[in-house]
């Protein structure tokens, strides 16, 4: 199988630039799905890119609109500035105004080799400091018509996360809505939505605040979760293949009072869950957090990656779980090499049966029918997986959804019956 190196570490950037406010009149009082309207004029139509560029701008905004709910504005969204950052705002919107919209998404291009891939902020805001209007900026470097589907899905996940920044996840508007909380020169959520299900979660009863990330210069900074602590949540500040919209995101923008969130809606996210309260707080104590070990391999919790331990920019003598390769249709499965005594994992077609789990290399099969039994193919022994854990609701649906009520739930990105094609 061909190994993808699928680590990114290319910055997610949220912009820090000036914004207006405007007045509108009145809200319904029902909260209805968010009305977007999405105006990609901006783009350079004869960029190989063009229809790629629309396709994920498209694909994002049907989740968004599908994952959160507002109270609906009775007026025309009206411009009072003829700039949205980088977009020259269009005369008849600052005029008539756009109807029938509770936020409008202006999207441009560039072309820069640096290390982002896009960036995002809200440009303009209601009375009530809500946002009504924002830009996406996407850098035409990263991205290619000829790109592999896996990094297609890769960059969704980068341009959900900067729709997510528009609607409001930054400081700015945290710190507005009171959600926030400085302690030592380090910002930490504090809202009662996102902390009650925050405690459940890691299963610490006393815990009081979630970290901000305090790294990234003022782009990032204070604008994204800790990565010592959520990793592969998308609202971290850098992007990997193995990243997921979890509840978490959903209550944030939940707790400002401007959102209901479809909590359906959310990936399967496992990371620090139960693992009490030091996961929480992300240091080099939490059990999360690997001790870095060379060239050692092992499967993710839903055996959908091989991953290894990344060092940490932050502490030297420890790092985090990434991603290396996705099994795509495959599984990953851990072994000991023989020679090294490293771990290590590979992925191999595999399907639940009433049997055991069904294991095939080279045309030969095996079946895994316990916990942590093995099995062997070429002289490797290979270790059985838990069970439950990788025949469940997920693994029904590719392990890219969940399957309710016999039907399956796809993750973002992913469609089908089982969820195996890629949008």
């Amino acid at each position: 199988m061909k190994v993808l190196i699928l680590l990114l570490l290319w910055t997610i950037e949220c912009q820090v630039t000036d914004y207006s406010f405007i007045q509108v009149l009145d809200y319904n009082q029902d909260f209805d799905p968010i009305r977007i309207k999405v105006f990609t004029k901006k783009l350079d139509k004869d960029n190989p890119n063009h229809k790629l560029f629309k396709k994920l701008i498209k694909s994002a905004a049907l989740f968004t609109q599908d994952t959160y709910k507002v109270r609906r504005s009775k007026n025309n969204i009206v411009f009072n500035v003829k700039e949205c950052h980088h977009i020259k705002v269009p005369k008849k919107h600052r005029k008539r105004g756009i109807k029938n919209a509770d936020f409008v998404l202006y999207v441009t291009e560039t072309d820069v080799a640096e290390n982002w891939i896009a960036k995002s902020s809200p440009c303009l805001y209601d009375q009530n400091y809500r946002p009504v209007a924002g830009e996406i900026l996407l850098n035409n470097h990263h991205f290619s018509k000829k790109m592999s589907k896996l990094d297609k899905y890769e960059r969704l996940g980068t341009i959900v996360h900067e729709f997510t920044h528009t609607l409001g996840f930054h400081s700015r508007l945290l710190n507005h809505f009171n959600m926030t909380e400085m302690i030592q020169d380090k910002l930490y959520l504090k809202s009662p939505g996102i902390m009650e299900y925050a405690k459940q979660y890691f299963n610490c009863s006393s815990l009081q605040y979630l970290p901000l990330e305090d790294d990234g210069g003022p782009s990032s900074q204070y604008s994204h979760f800790e990565k010592m602590t959520f990793n592969q949540e998308i609202m971290t500040g850098t992007a990997s293949r193995d990243t997921v919209y979890s509840k978490f995101t959903m209550l944030v923008l939940q707790d400002t009072g401007i959102y209901q969130a479809n909590l359906v809606n959310a990936g399967r996210y496992q990371w620090g869950m139960n693992q009490g309260c030091l996961a929480a707080q992300g240091g080099c104590d939490s059990p999360t957090i690997c001790k870095l070990a060379k060239n050692e391999r092992f499967c993710s919790y839903n055996y959908q990656h091989i991953q290894f331990c990344k060092p940490s920019q932050k502490l030297a003598e420890c790092g985090l779980v990434t991603a290396l390769t996705d099994c795509n249709q495959r599984r990953c499965f851990n072994y000991q090499d023989p020679t090294t005594l490293l771990h290590k994992a590979k992925c191999f077609k595999s399907k639940c049966t009433s049997l055991g789990i069904r294991v095939k290399y080279n045309g030969e099969v095996q079946y895994c029918q316990s916990d942590f039994a093995t099995i062997s193919f070429d002289g490797q022994i290979i270790q059985c997986p838990v069970f439950k854990d990788f025949c469940n609701d997920y693994s029904a649906c590719n392990n890219r959804g969940q399957l309710i009520d016999g039907k399956c739930r796809c993750d973002l990105g992913f469609k089908g019956k089982k969820c195996k094609k890629l949008l």
